[in-house]
């Protein structure tokens, strides 16, 4: 066989266009350990925090805020709480990386197909789209994002699919960025 030529690209969201991790993980995980702390005294916030972070290496962030409250026999009230406090509704300033938009532009320029393909409660991702400035690239009408909901399955590799089933493109023609080599 001789040189593929890529003709579609899939971007993950969080993490790989913009900095979710600093922008928005650090702080909803600060926030989530504040309202564990009142209901867990016996560790300090700062405890409650590190254990989120160990925790979420093995079953992601919401995961991670599950198990610390099962571990302390919290109520499910309770730990919706906390939950409730990591994903609140509103989003800090957040910006895509410096290169982003240009890297968009580019592909776009050169006539690669893009979408994204993104975890997390739909609502949330979009609004991250639309404060990001990348609507102009993903959108829902033009079926360029692909919104997988982790609550209702951890693993995305059924949107996935779809995302390259709406690209019909042989898949060693399309090209995967991301942060995890799992998804």
């Amino acid at each position: 066989m001789g040189s593929q030529k890529i003709r579609a690209v899939i971007f993950d969201l969080d993490d790989t266009l913009f900095d979710c991790t600093g922008l928005l993980t650090e702080p909803a995980r600060e926030r989530a350990a504040e309202v564990l702390a009142l209901r867990i005294p016996h560790l300090t916030r700062n405890q409650l925090l590190e254990r989120q972070i160990e925790l979420s290496d093995e079953c992601g962030s919401i995961g991670a805020i599950n198990a610390l409250g099962q571990e302390h026999g919290l109520p499910r009230t309770e730990i919706e709480k906390a939950l409730e406090a990591y994903n609140r509704p509103e989003l800090e300033n957040i910006r895509p990386f410096r290169d982003t938009q240009s890297t968009l532009k580019a592909l776009r320029n050169r006539g690669v197909q893009m979408v994204v393909v993104t975890s997390g409660r739909p609502p949330r991702q979009k609004q991250k789209v639309q404060s990001l400035g990348l609507d102009s690239f993903f959108n829902e009408e033009s079926g360029t994002i692909f919104y997988h909901d982790d609550l209702l399955n951890p693993c995305k590799d059924s949107t996935l699919r779809s995302a390259l089933y709406h690209l019909d493109i042989p898949p060693y023609e399309v090209l995967s960025v991301g942060d995890k080599l799992n998804s």
